[in-house]
């Protein structure tokens, strides 16, 4: 199956983000911005191949389809993981000045 460039470069950043998450890379994790930027074209073109491949490709728009929910899946998976890490470190940093 050939793919389009969009289509390529929206899987390729999901990718990069679902990697990320799962090996707990920290120089992406806490870089908030870089993984924004990621999920934003990631996001956008997965939107953008779903929608204009719906008639033409299929396939594809499916692939897409399964992949921008999947990529917004991870991305609150990510943010809990965050959130939770943060309130351990607040709660550990508040015992300390008890």
């Amino acid at each position: 199956v050939r793919f389009e460039n969009t289509t390529k470069i929206g899987l390729s950043t999901a990718f990069i983000i679902l990697l990320a998450v799962i090996f707990g890379w920290d120089w992406i994790n806490h870089n908030w911005w870089l993984m924004l930027i990621l999920a934003g074209v990631s996001l956008r073109n997965l939107h953008k191949q779903r929608i204009e491949l719906d008639e033409e490709k299929p396939f594809e728009a499916k692939i897409a389809n399964i992949s921008f929910f999947v990529t917004l899946f991870i991305m609150i998976i990510r943010d809990l993981i965050i959130t939770n890490r943060l309130d351990n470190s607040i709660e550990q940093l508040s015992q300390l000045f008890k």
